[in-house]
């Protein structure tokens, strides 16, 4: 299936990575302190578990993931990504090379990986 959004998706995020590159802005984020409760938020959901996976669909630049090193250090979180944009996929690599990015497009065909959780 074509995902008819794509290339406007990445054109929109190209740009915000080129004119913001090392804020949040770069992925179309309005702040830090924003983010930051939305990852708090999201990772209440597994906040009892120990030892899972978790899959960010749309990981821009992975700053999910150095929220999770932050905030819960003592646990066994296994962290990994999907992206459309290249872009993201090579800087989350750079930042993170110990962990697993993926470019593609989940609309245009699903993957058969499995994990515990699926952040969107």
């Amino acid at each position: 299936m074509e995902n008819k959004t794509r290339r406007n998706q990445e054109l929109f995020y190209k740009e915000l990575l080129t004119k913001y590159k090392g804020t949040t802005m770069a992925v179309s984020s309005e702040s830090l302190a924003h983010k930051k409760l939305r990852f708090k938020h999201v990772t209440g959901i597994f906040e009892s578990d120990d030892n899972i996976s978790v899959h960010d669909v749309g990981m821009g630049l992975a700053d999910m993931y150095a929220y999770i090193q932050e905030n819960y250090p003592q646990k066994a979180i296994t962290y990994s990504g999907s992206e459309i944009l290249v872009e993201f996929v090579n800087e989350a690599h750079q930042r993170f090379p110990h962990l697993s990015f993926y470019h593609r497009d989940l609309a245009e065909k699903p993957f058969d990986d499995c994990y515990d959780y699926l952040i969107y």
